[in-house]
């Protein structure tokens, strides 16, 4: 049996491949920036315009406050996106006045 002492430190000596920890990358970064977050009804989605696809964020908590002009207006804006629930499943939101 070999001692720990004796055992040659081939990643010592050998150039590791770095990965990403617990910082994100810039493309991460650049990729969080390019999405918003919309005030809709009761709820908040983020909305990537980039790829037309929106998520569930959390509740609104000042939805009595939202006017309804920009209730209309954000809906109009995700008209045609796709909504990706936690499941996997999708689909498209269309908007009827």
């Amino acid at each position: 049996m070999l001692e720990w002492s004796n055992r040659h430190a081939w990643r010592a000596c050998v150039a590791q491949k770095v990965t990403v920890g617990s910082n994100p990358t810039l493309s991460a970064t650049i990729i969080e920036m390019s999405t918003k977050i919309l005030k809709i009804d009761r709820a908040l989605y983020e909305v990537d315009d980039k790829a037309k696809i929106y998520r569930y964020y959390g509740r609104n908590p000042d939805w009595e406050n939202l006017s309804k002009e920009e209730n209309r207006k954000n809906k109009k804006r995700i008209d045609g996106y796709t909504r990706i629930f936690p499941d996997g499943r999708k689909k498209v939101f269309r908007y009827r006045e």
